[in-house]
């Protein structure tokens, strides 16, 4: 990180913890908020946004979410019982997506059991039932999960070599 005037340390688990687990890695001292990112996700947001928005709604846990949608190839019938309700032609379903992108503050990772596996998933249910305050924060700006060949060569095409 040098080269870009960042200092960079690494932590190595003993064996996998799960992407939340290897967070009770870091040194008790942490004392501001802390970025968590998958390393298969490519995009253009704004990190200083982000943060800003995590402070400014007093989020213990900050998920990052991207619409996406769905379209049928077919028509969808709605039914009560046996009973036709409607039908729709090749209907687009529009949800919210994991982003793979977070803000933690510190207390979460005191949640975290030390040398026990756990997800980012489970990390935000543990977070919920404890009455952390869980926002969510709407990524419109680029986004792409890079994790199949199909969207890794589609990002190559995008942006040639990164």
């Amino acid at each position: 990180g040098s080269k870009w005037g960042v200092e960079i340390q690494y932590l190595k688990e003993d064996y996998p913890l799960g992407t939340a687990g290897a967070l009770k890695l870091i040194p008790d001292n942490l004392n501001h908020p802390i970025l968590i990112m998958n390393g298969d996700v490519l995009t253009k947001i704004n990190l200083k946004d982000l943060f800003n928005y995590h402070q400014f709604n007093n989020g213990d846990i900050t998920i990052c979410a991207r619409e996406h949608s769905i379209e049928s190839p077919f028509g969808v019938i709605e039914v009560e019982d046996n009973k036709f309700l409607s039908m729709k032609e090749k209907p687009s379903i529009s949800q919210l997506i994991n982003a793979g992108i977070y803000i933690l503050n510190p207390k979460i990772i005191k949640l975290i059991k030390s040398e026990h596996y756990i997800d980012m998933p489970d990390l935000i249910d543990i977070g919920k039932e404890s009455g952390e305050n869980i926002i969510v924060y709407p990524v419109h700006e680029y986004w792409l999960d890079i994790g199949k060949p199909e969207t890794l060569n589609k990002a190559m095409y995008e942006w040639g070599d990164f």
